[in-house]
């Protein structure tokens, strides 16, 4: 089956949400053969020129790939073994969502008042710092020695 195709690379990580920055990608598409019907990850026969690619967008699937093993076969073809980048295939979806954020590696970006049991306290109200007597239980406190 006979499928449009731009080639490219990326200089990003994997994990980027948009990688229109780190993409140099072909201006024109190139037809080249699928080798099977999976569209998470497509098997393309193509020439051996495009064996320095990282990268495809694949038109018909309106899908981007990143490309995980160059195979070499006989009469200077090779197949280039895909997996979908949903990340990028999506990014416009993802980007649009509203939602309610639990976590976030930026501190001053927290949700104050939602309770978060991973979330590292950094100070205790009301502590009172007492020294040690003859009883660490007393009628107005309990007194915590360690924490593990």
């Amino acid at each position: 089956m006979g499928i449009k195709v731009k080639f490219g690379t990326y200089t990003c990580e994997n994990n980027e949400l948009d990688k229109t920055d780190w993409l140099t990608m072909d201006e024109q598409y190139t037809s080249c053969q699928l080798v099977n019907t999976d569209i998470l990850n497509p098997i393309l026969k193509v020439d051996s020129g495009k064996v320095s690619s990282t990268y495809v967008e694949i038109d018909d699937f309106s899908r981007f790939y990143f490309v995980e093993s160059v195979e070499s076969i006989a009469g200077g073809h090779c197949l280039l073994h895909c997996h979908v980048d949903v990340l990028h295939t999506y990014r416009n979806g993802i980007g649009n969502l509203e939602c309610l954020v639990t976590r976030n590696e930026d501190k001053s970006k927290q949700a104050k008042e939602l309770v978060d049991s991973s979330m590292v306290i950094d100070k205790v109200r009301g502590f009172r710092n007492r020294g040690f007597g003859d009883s660490l239980i007393t009628n107005e406190v309990c007194y915590v020695i360690g924490l593990i």
